[in-house]
């Protein structure tokens, strides 16, 4: 990898880590339900939404953390309003924020996942600004643990072997070009010297299966699935990133601690689901669609599903989403700007 990609990659790293601290810092954890059909709240004029399906855009492929996280939400919602929303999953980033941007905004596309595609639009491989191209509905949970993962073929058995196996050593491991499990990975070349070859991964169903079948050496996964796959053997599990401060249950051993907890301060992983649509909706239609989310957190499936994979559920209101989103936003521009990374926004 080239000295500028790495350098944007570690930048945007400690962007989004720097963000996510702030995040779940307010409106978080509401308890209310909203207990009804219909779509409105104190203080908002009736809105007569939803009339036909939801169209809830995933850029991401099928059966990826975010589209189990997005599914979940989807699930959990469909009980509190009138038309079911759909899930519709698209293997590009740039093609699934671009269908949400050029949408009618009249709340029936909406696009559900978390705030790393920031980076790609900071960076100039994105088109689409995340604060004039898209409108803020709603802050949703945080998107939970992410386990560092070996092959069962590896020649170490822990986080520190492999840090010092690297080091003299080719090591593959899988990501995601310039998305999140990148700069996670990144991140613990630089906190610990480990020395990584990538490779591109693909889905994270394509990254388990070259992982288990030695084709690749170590990569990153959701929780739920690095504890399935330990399970049936067919990979080591290394480590947890944790949102700051965070731990993993310890009934799932040390293997599965947070890399925090292991004493590496610095190396920790936080985003948060988000719920947007396209730029000029009528804030009237945008409280109602956040309104109506709000009771998703006393759904007792939903809540079991995101802390199975080491989440936690959460809301936030309009404002509250919003300020959120535009202080993530312009921590990353202040970061790129300050290491020459940054392109637009």
């Amino acid at each position: 990898m080239s000295f500028m990609k790495k350098t944007i990659a570690l930048v945007l790293t400690a962007a989004i880590l720097t963000a996510s601290v702030f995040s779940g810092c307010s409106g978080s954890g509401s308890s209310a339900n909203s207990g009804t059909k219909s779509v409105g709240s104190t203080g908002t004029a009736a809105v007569d939404w939803p009339k036909k399906s939801v169209s809830l855009t995933v850029p991401a492929s099928a059966g990826g953390g975010t589209d189990v996280q997005v599914r979940l939400l989807a699930t959990a919602w469909n009980k509190s309003i009138s038309n079911p929303s759909v899930v519709t999953n698209y293997d590009s980033i740039a093609v699934g924020i671009q269908t949400v941007s050029d949408a009618k905004n009249d709340g029936y596309t909406l696009l559900t996942t978390h705030s790393g595609f920031f980076c790609n639009y900071i960076t100039g491989t994105l088109d689409v600004n995340p604060l004039t191209d898209l409108t803020t509905i709603a802050c949703m949970n945080d998107m939970g643990t992410q386990c560092l993962i070996a092959s069962t073929k590896a020649p170490y058995n822990t986080f520190t072997e492999m840090v010092e196996y690297s080091k003299s050593h080719q090591v593959t491991a899988a990501v995601s070009t310039n998305g999140a499990s990148q700069f996670m990975m990144d991140l613990v070349q630089q906190e610990t010297g480990a020395k990584f070859n990538y490779k591109e991964s693909g889905t994270e169903t394509e990254k388990l299966t070259n992982l288990a079948g030695g084709f690749i050496d170590v990569g990153v996964c959701t929780l739920d699935h690095a504890i399935s796959y330990e399970k049936a053997g067919k990979v080591k599990v290394l480590g947890s990133f944790c949102a700051d401060g965070k731990h993993v249950d310890e009934s799932l051993g040390n293997s599965f601690k947070s890399f925090q907890d292991m004493g590496y301060k610095n190396i920790f992983w936080g985003t948060y689901m988000l719920v947007m649509g396209p730029k000029d909706m009528d804030p009237n239609l945008v409280e109602a669609i956040n309104a109506s989310l709000k009771g998703v957190v006393n759904d007792s499936d939903y809540k079991t599903g995101i802390e199975k994979q080491g989440g936690t559920v959460q809301w936030m209101s309009v404002k509250d989403s919003q300020a959120e989103v535009k202080k993530e936003f312009e921590t990353i521009v202040k970061l790129a700007k300050a290491s020459n990374c940054y392109v637009q926004g």
